[in-house]
């Protein structure tokens, strides 16, 4: 019995320790890598005819696991990331890390590249808004209903999510609303996005 309640014991704080660490791991705020920001700056360059609001980029690194903060709102005239916060990955592209993309209709598949920002609207998700692909890996982005929503509670194959477990999307940009409605007053309507993984 004194054997059972030691390990039993042992269990229970490697259980504790280890929620402990996935809770320090997701919430410890990230930099951009100097090799992503400088991708983004360049890719940003070759669109500028495309972008209306120009003191912004977006940047979401895939290359990170969905428990890190991957996304940034990079403020390009004073050189500083204004939010960096954990953004959904669609599930099917893959559980920890996003590594299956896709720019095809119905395959509820995240796509990487650049974007432009769209109008802001409220839908199922509440405040919501669109972004346009620029690019061939994501130039259908917009018809697939590609956006970026709050993560609310989610129905995942019939099963409903609370919101602070909501993790993946179904290719959709979602994160918490409390960041999500000043983000989108802040790049709707024509700033510019850079993913990469």
């Amino acid at each position: 019995m004194k054997l059972i309640k030691k390990i039993l014991k042992v269990i229970l704080i490697t259980l504790a320790s280890l929620v402990l660490l996935i809770v320090i791991h997701s919430s410890v705020p990230r930099k951009i890598s100097a090799e992503l920001k400088s991708k983004a700056i360049n890719a940003y360059q070759q669109n500028k005819s495309k972008i209306s609001k120009d003191n912004y980029i977006i940047i979401v690194d895939y290359s990170k696991d969905i428990l890190q903060k991957r996304l940034w709102l990079y403020d390009v005239k004073n050189n500083e990331a204004l939010l960096n916060t954990r953004v959904t990955h669609a599930l099917k592209s893959g559980l920890i890390y996003c590594n299956d993309i896709s720019n095809k209709p119905n395959t509820e598949k995240t796509c990487i590249g650049s974007f432009v920002t769209g109008n802001q609207y409220i839908g199922k998700f509440g405040n919501s808004m669109n972004i346009h692909g620029l690019d061939k890996s994501n130039s259908n982005a917009y018809n697939r209903r590609i956006v970026f929503h709050s993560n609310c509670n989610h129905k995942y194959y019939g099963v409903t999510i609370p919101s602070f477990l909501a993790i993946y999307s179904l290719g959709c940009f979602a994160f918490h609303e409390d960041d999500m409605d000043p983000f989108i007053d802040k790049v709707k309507d024509g700033v510019f996005m850079y993913v990469d993984m």
